[in-house]
């Protein structure tokens, strides 16, 4: 018997969301739009000599016209370094290959079967979030592969297969952000934040560990959170599973790949020991010149370039362990299928890089953070209500434009030059957003995987809808924001440093 989800008024508001969500136009769509309004907003703003005075260097910084002679030179010529300059591009693509070539060997696939395997019952729920939260780590894939796998623990336990589903669906999706390692995602964030940066000052960047502290207290508060609400909410109200199909089993891993991780384990050892011995010492070339430090210093600078050769390393042993990788010829195949994830990426940064760099050309940018920095220091208002007033914000466009990166080149440019007008690093302005732009994941009518997860469940429950989902994802989402504001505020309170880079809450973008 089949639990029978409420409708009412929660399900007309889902409706509305996913109506006008249907409205907007795809990113890439949307990204031109805003391409054509920054021409017309730079023309008149110039033609109406709209100026704003820099805070600090006093320097009047005027609107350009990119509907001019100067404007269209400009773009011919720098449309191409527009799009190789774009920040995230490489790196973006450079880790999607990495991460894409163990996956497909099948390294990161038996690592998250691994997880989840000889759980005790009692603990499921919160194992299904912690693996969802951390199988992130894969990016889009872990919606794939883990939500189905915790359906199959669950129901193996004797419990409701949808609770373990929704428990690693939400993990994974509402604590996007949140992980113990350094994945795609903070990494395309930071360069997009670093773009932003440039319009008014080259003086400070973030770096891919920059929210990295605060991310990995986010997920064990998210784990114990998403295990409750699995244990004494969700469960309880699904009822008791009665099967309706041949009961499906979790496949064990082989000997093959126990072996084949075993030796992960150790190549992974290996490899950061190396990394680590490379580092420690205080006369290493990757540590800062003059200060020997490490932040900044070229190990910063490569810790992508790291990260990529660790994931191709792990995914050669595995490959070549288990037999998905049986000669040469087979590693540029898999990096070939690796790639293909990144596609979209490329296109749609031919307009978002035109439109950030536009943006900053024209002074736009600057020019209205300086004059929003005015507004928001007028209103009256500390740090933490403005912070939260963003979250709020990036939550509920979250729910229409799922793209993180997306929704981040869109705010950024205007967002992170604001706060820094008012002492605020931008590395807690970044981590505000991420907050909002994760949270809100699993209830998003726009979500890429949504049909997907909607196939999952139908399994278990063959007459599960939108609704259905949403119903049940909800108070993740609900408590999973408050919890993050929470910890935002807790952070704020104790000055805590977000990352290893060792950013105040309150350092000064122009104070470095």
């Amino acid at each position: 018997m089949q639990a029978v989800m409420s409708q009412g008024r929660l399900a007309r508001t889902l409706n509305w969301v996913e109506l006008a969500g249907s409205k907007l136009p795809h990113p890439f769509t949307l990204f031109f739009y805003l391409v054509l309004l920054t021409l017309g907003l730079s023309a008149l703003l110039s033609w109406l000599d709209v100026t704003s005075v820099h805070p600090l260097s006093g320097q009047e910084i005027q609107v350009r016209s990119l509907l001019s002679g100067e404007g269209l030179v400009w773009f011919l010529t720098s449309f191409i370094t527009n799009i190789t300059g774009f920040a995230p591009f490489g790196v973006v693509i450079v880790m999607a290959i990495g991460i894409g070539f163990a996956e497909q060997v099948g390294c990161i696939f038996a690592a998250l079967r691994l997880m989840i395997s000889r759980v005790p019952r009692a603990s499921l729920g919160y194992a299904m979030a912690f693996t969802g939260i951390m199988g992130n780590m894969a990016s889009d894939a872990a919606f794939i592969i883990v939500p189905p796998l915790a359906a199959l623990m669950f129901l193996a336990a004797g419990r409701h297969p949808l609770a373990g589903f929704i428990s690693a669906f939400t993990g994974a999706a509402g604590g996007f952000s949140a992980n113990l390692l350094i994945g795609g995602n903070d990494v395309l964030l930071a360069g997009i934040t670093n773009e932003a940066l440039q319009s008014v000052s080259a003086q400070l960047q973030v770096s891919p560990v920059s929210n990295w502290y605060f991310l990995i207290v986010s997920v064990f508060i998210l784990t114990l959170a998403g295990g409750l609400i699995t244990d004494r909410l969700i469960e309880p109200r699904l009822g008791r599973y009665q099967p309706t199909t041949e009961q499906e089993s979790l496949e064990q891993l082989t000997a093959q790949e126990h072996k084949g991780l075993r030796r992960v384990l150790y190549a992974s050892l290996l490899f950061w020991g190396l990394v680590t011995a490379l580092v420690l010492p205080d006369s290493s070339p990757l540590r800062h010149p003059d200060t020997g430090g490490l932040v900044p210093s070229p190990f910063m600078a490569g810790l992508v370039a790291l990260i990529f050769f660790y994931f191709i390393v792990i995914g050669l042993v595995y490959g070549f362990t288990v037999g998905t990788l049986r000669s040469e010829a087979d590693i540029p195949a898999k990096l070939n299928q690796a790639t293909k994830v990144v596609v979209p990426f490329i296109v749609l940064t031919l307009v978002i890089a035109q439109f950030i760099y536009m943006f900053n050309w024209t002074n736009l940018g600057a020019v209205l953070a300086i004059q929003g920095a005015g507004i928001l220091k007028q209103s009256g208002l500390s740090a933490f209500p403005l912070l939260v007033a963003l979250i709020l914000l990036v939550a509920f466009l979250n729910l229409f434009l799922g793209s993180a990166s997306a929704k981040w080149s869109l705010l950024a440019p205007v967002l992170i030059p604001m706060f820094a007008f008012l002492d605020i690093s931008p590395a807690v302005v970044q981590m505000a957003y991420r907050i909002g732009d994760s949270a809100t994941n699993p209830i998003s009518p726009l979500f890429p995987y949504l049909p997907i997860m909607l196939s999952f469940i139908t399994k278990y429950n063959k007459d599960a809808h939108v609704g259905t989902l949403f119903s049940l994802a909800l108070p993740y989402a609900v408590v999973f924001l408050l919890l993050w504001i929470a910890q935002l505020g807790l952070w704020m309170l104790l000055d805590l440093p977000l990352g290893p880079d060792a950013l105040s809450f309150y350092i000064s973008l122009f104070q470095q």
